[in-house]
């Protein structure tokens, strides 16, 4: 009688579940059928599409730089003991600051290269000083940056070695303010979990850490990215026009920056406040409760919750509600996003990044053509990585199956540190809805810019007209070509059109040195196009003859005029964006 009524109540709650999950089902079915398409509209809207499209590019173009600072990173901790560590650099901080400094000219790319391989080499066992300065000055004295220097100032060799000098400068002084002022709990790397008497070494721990290191660099690289693009989209022009108009306040805004950054570091990493100063949550060891333990007698020394009975300690999951089987089901699922987790973020950023530079022109909505190589080596490298880290027995990052407090101090899920999560955002964009190029949104948000140069005279046009141009080259000329190469010839350009407030419009590129999110504008009026009012955003080809105006050099000849002769509508190039 007991059991067939015990049949019957189970059977109910599975009813009721049933019902309960088909009409949350329906509601949803319901919900996308109507919002869909608005959804789908609103994402290409031009604020949103643009915020999509930095957000997207920025982390595009770090990819390559992670991956190669991971790698480092991952080979310093599993191939190179603490000892030739201690070896290479001095004890004294104000000898070894310089010296990792001067190490930061060897490894090409940006911060996304510099922070993994400084938090391992902290990890090492090397005084954060040190590392500080080999973090600041790897960005701005690698070999990349400086050969970039001497093409942006042709003949300047100066330039270059000025910004080698002041660069370094400001990371050995900012090294030995920290050996002065520092305080340990401001700057602690994440770790990996294991105590240096367990460390180990070998393929298998370079695996693990190049895995572990990209999963975690990854989560704040998309973090960064959200916020660049936050930044560059939702701030009004008027807003940072008054913050970069006045050096105090581009400071404050810079300091109050790196407070808030360094605060959510902190907060990621499981800091707690005690006496005003960050403490670490400790994941194991003695309970540390003042005044003795919770009974009145000694401090506990047994891990946190020893005193709990084991009952009241476990962690009360939505499986337990759902009696023995539910239990197992959601063991099982865990248990798979612990094991493949990491990997499927693997697969699926690697994925994403083949996808675009391997089966079409995509990437080059984001970045210039230049990375593609990088992007696809990087691609293939993360997509084997994660079928390595499908493939090989899962040790783990230690802990419950729930996820622990990381090794440092940062937490842990079920699949590697939960921030890396994050990735999923920039790769599902990729993979199902690819944000477009940016147009004239970001044009009208970017005041116009014409070249730092000086006036002279400039090599001959090619013979033949009408001559293509792009629309930086036309503007120099027009600006500042002393030589008057652009009078009496037929040039053609290509942009887009936007609108000017007095009813003027332009043809319009967007000048891309890096990624998208560095565009800066270049545009030409353009004049006697006839009648035709051409909607923003309209690809077009412009024939014509340049029309001077104002003195060389000056204010009053930008942007230059262009007196159309014929127009003609086209589609928008594979790559929109021109090179400075």
């Amino acid at each position: 009688m007991a059991d067939g009524a015990r049949v019957v109540v189970r059977a109910s709650v599975y009813a009721v579940y049933a019902l309960l999950g088909g009409a949350a089902l329906v509601a949803l079915a319901t919900v996308v059928s109507f919002l869909g398409p608005l959804l789908a509209l609103d994402l290409y809207t031009p604020p949103v599409a643009a915020w999509w499209t930095v957000f997207t590019a920025v982390a595009v173009q770090g990819v390559p730089f992670l991956l190669l600072g991971t790698v480092v990173s991952a080979a310093i901790g599993a191939f190179v003991p603490d000892r030739v560590l201690r070896r290479l650099l001095p004890r004294s901080p104000a000898l070894a600051v310089p010296l990792a400094g001067l190490a930061g000219a060897v490894l090409p790319g940006c911060e996304c290269a510099s922070v993994p391989v400084a938090g391992s080499l902290m990890r090492r066992g090397v005084a954060p000083a040190a590392a500080l300065a080999f973090l600041l000055s790897a960005p701005a004295i690698n070999p990349v940056v400086l050969v970039a220097t001497s093409l942006a100032f042709p003949g300047r060799p100066e330039m270059v070695l000025a910004r080698l000098l002041a660069s370094l400068g400001t990371a050995v002084v900012m090294g030995w303010l920290w050996a002065r002022f520092g305080r340990e709990e401001w700057l602690r790397p994440p770790g990996r979990g294991a105590a240096p008497a367990e460390r180990t070494a070998g393929p298998r721990a370079f695996l693990d850490g190049l895995r572990h290191d990209f999963l975690h660099a990854g989560g704040f690289l998309v973090l960064g990215a959200a916020a660049a693009a936050t930044f560059g989209v939702a701030v009004p022009r008027a807003v940072l026009d008054v913050f970069t108009g006045s050096p105090w306040l581009a400071l404050a805004r810079g300091a109050a920056a790196g407070r808030a950054g360094r605060g959510a570091v902190r907060v990621q990493r499981g800091g707690r406040l005690r006496r005003r100063l960050p403490e670490r949550l400790p994941g194991h060891g003695a309970a540390g409760l003042h005044g003795g333990g919770p009974d009145g007698g000694p401090e506990a020394r047994r891990p946190p919750g020893g005193n709990l009975r084991p009952f009241l300690r476990r962690t009360v999951r939505l499986g337990d509600l759902a009696g023995g089987r539910g239990r197992r089901c959601a063991r099982g699922v865990v248990a798979a996003v612990r094991r493949y987790g990491p990997a499927a973020l693997l697969l699926l950023t690697g994925g994403a990044v083949l996808r675009i530079t391997l089966l079409g022109d995509l990437y080059l909505r984001y970045v210039q053509a230049g990375l593609r190589p990088y992007l696809i080596v990087s691609g293939a490298a993360l997509v084997l990585l994660g079928l390595v880290t499908a493939v090989l027995p899962h040790h783990g990052d230690g802990g419950g199956p729930t996820g622990h407090v990381g090794h440092a101090g940062h937490s842990h899920g079920p699949g590697g540190p939960r921030v890396a999560w994050l990735l999923t955002l920039p790769a599902l964009a990729l993979l199902l809805f690819p944000p477009p190029a940016l147009g004239s949104y970001s044009a009208g948000r970017e005041a116009a810019q014409r070249a730092a140069q000086g006036v002279g005279t400039f090599p001959a046009l090619p013979a033949g007209d009408p001559v293509e141009l792009t629309v930086a080259a036309f503007s120099s000329r027009a600006i500042y070509d002393s030589g008057r190469s652009l009078k009496g010839r037929t040039v053609r350009l290509t942009g887009f059109v936007t609108h000017g407030d007095d009813g003027a419009w332009y043809v319009t590129r967007l000048v891309v040195t890096c990624c998208a999110a560095d565009a800066t504008t270049g545009k030409v009026e353009v004049r006697d196009a006839g009648d035709e009012v051409l909607p923003a955003d309209t690809w077009v080809t412009v024939t014509g003859t340049w029309r001077p105006r104002g003195a060389l050099g000056s204010d009053a000849a930008w942007p230059p005029v262009l007196d159309a002769v014929t127009l003609r509508r086209v589609a928008q190039p594979a790559d929109p964006y021109e090179k400075p």
